[in-house]
């Protein structure tokens, strides 16, 4: 009969080095425990060794957490999460994260076997799915989304494995299975052995035997806490496994593969092996002459868009730039907001597809209506749709050399210290933006100067600005490209050349059973 040490040695040379590891550091601290208690023994320590022991481990009894009482938490206290939160997500997605997690403590308590596993699995995914939709939650993705759950699963779990497990590759399930045998066996044979000893022992030394059941009572209440703990954090990590693939399912983000996201991305049905995104949207909005195309040219460091006194821009136009960093953007210079309903609109429907907004707007032009409208029906879209993540808004104003006093222009001011009226005008004209457009205090606001009889004021702290925005701006990116690729996934034409397909497919084998009955009634014919 083959025993586990003859599986475990049958594994590769890998696993070898694994096992001379472990003997390597576990035999010596044997000999040494041995040599130490046959010296107590022999200088007569050995009651009073033991009864240290005993006082040692009365305390940590005494202190330790019962396993099955349910940890007390705090409402108000942040759960811990070992997953980080994805950055294409929406604040809405971010939201059911974080009331996701607050349950997982009382269902991660509740499980004491599979069944209770499986069934607070589906609590946790009904809670997702119920925050997404109302008419049948559980059940609101099509068969190609399941798939994709499938397939994204398994990859996750894989890694894990492959990463945590050292033997993964080399370690068959048979053989795996014959060791559990095997060592179920065995732990029953050594456990009895046991019990024989511990009456044995309290026969022939009742004070040491004592000493050594308070010990043995401490380990063991310290290794259940210990794994009690590892236990509750490997499903911690399962549940919050779970938890994200259920909102990228329910929140639309799974209806498209990786791979299918870059044949979106990059207009071919071929496969794409090295995938790169394309630099970030960033776009210019404001009013006519609030200095927009200046502010391109100035980020180009070139003439690259028409400035004039009258309204230029008929359509957003767009420019590759490259910031001082290296980091290249899609720098769109907008049609410029005149109060219409139609530059608005325009503005509007090429600023939601953008990955940074930065307004634009004259620091000595009173009139914000334009801006204002803007910002509120860009708001009022993205409310609309949870799926999308907001991107982030930059305040820039200009012409801030022409602002009261008009004489008085020696940059740089450095607007939270200067006491110059024109540094408090300048700040006066942030904040006035800030309020106009409902910006809160956390946005980031830039004053500048691009007039052509002065030297540019500024554009270096707008670009370093922008070259760290471009950074975040890549999960607003990823969101933007995987909603729009699964708004474009279903089309007429694609669903009609599937039915083709499906059509051919399963006409095939009746117009080969139907020639081959014309065959054989022509031959019967003749």
């Amino acid at each position: 009969m083959k025993t586990p040490f003859g599986s475990l040695f049958a594994l590769r040379s890998r696993f070898y080095w694994y096992s001379a590891a472990v003997l390597g550091l576990a035999i010596p601290v044997l000999t040494l425990s041995c040599v130490g208690v046959y010296f107590l023994w022999r200088e007569g320590w050995l009651l009073w060794f033991f009864f240290g022991i005993a006082l040692t481990a009365i305390p940590l009894i005494v202190m330790s957490p019962k396993p099955n009482k349910p940890v007390e938490t705090d409402e108000d206290t942040t759960a811990p999460q070992y997953l980080e939160i994805k950055r294409e997500w929406s604040d809405f997605d971010k939201s059911v994260w974080k009331e996701a997690l607050l349950s997982l403590e009382t269902r991660i308590n509740q499980i004491s076997s599979y069944q209770d596993l499986e069934q607070a699995a589906l609590e946790q995914w009904k809670l997702v799915a119920s925050r997404y939709s109302d008419d049948d939650p559980l059940l609101s993705f099509t068969l190609p989304e399941a798939l994709l759950v499938t397939e994204v699963l398994s990859r996750e779990y894989r890694r894990l494995v492959l990463l945590h497990f050292p033997v993964a590759r080399q370690l068959t399930l048979g053989k795996a299975r014959h060791i559990y045998n095997s060592g179920t066996r065995w732990y029953g044979r050594y456990e009895g052995a046991y019990k024989i000893w511990r009456v044995l022992r309290a026969g022939l030394n009742p004070i040491g035997s004592v000493a050594s059941e308070v010990r043995g009572h401490a380990m063991d209440a310290f290794l259940g806490d210990l794994s009690l703990s590892a236990r509750n954090g490997l499903l911690r990590v399962l549940f919050e496994e779970v938890t994200q693939v259920a909102i990228d399912l329910y929140s639309g983000r799974l209806r498209i593969s990786d791979e299918e996201l870059q044949h979106h991305i990059k207009g071919t049905s071929r496969p794409v092996l090295d995938p790169v995104l394309p630099p970030p949207r960033v776009i210019l909005v404001g009013q006519v002459n609030a200095g927009k195309s200046t502010l391109t040219n100035a980020l180009k460091n070139t003439y690259v868009s028409e400035v004039d006194a009258l309204p230029c821009k008929t359509a957003p136009t767009a420019f590759l730039c490259e910031l001082p960093n290296g980091t290249e953007i899609e720098l769109i210079d907008s049609m410029g907001l005149d109060g219409s309903e139609q530059a608005l609109q325009l503005n509007l429907q090429t600023a939601v597809n953008a990955d940074l907004v930065i307004i634009v707007s004259a620091a000595n032009q009173p009139n914000k209506e334009p801006e204002y409208r803007f910002t509120k029906a860009w708001r009022a879209y993205f409310e609309q749709r949870m799926d999308r993540t907001k991107p982030e808004v930059v305040l820039v104003t200009t012409h801030n050399d022409r602002l009261s006093p008009s004489t008085e222009w020696q940059p740089p001011y450095n607007l939270d210290t200067c006491p110059s009226a024109k540094a408090k005008a300048m700040r006066d004209a942030i904040e006035y933006l800030r309020e106009v457009v409902d910006a809160g205090a956390a946005c980031r606001a830039v004053p500048i100067a691009v007039s052509e009889n002065i030297e540019f004021y500024n554009i270096d702290v707008l670009s370093g600005l922008l070259a760290e925005s471009a950074q975040r701006a890549r999960g607003i990116q990823l969101n933007r490209l995987r909603t729009q690729a699964a708004q474009t996934a279903f089309s007429t034409t694609g669903s009609l050349k599937s039915a083709l397909r499906a059509g051919r497919w399963l006409g095939k084998p009746v117009v080969a059973r139907y020639g081959q009955r014309w065959r054989q009634w022509k031959q019967s014919r003749s």
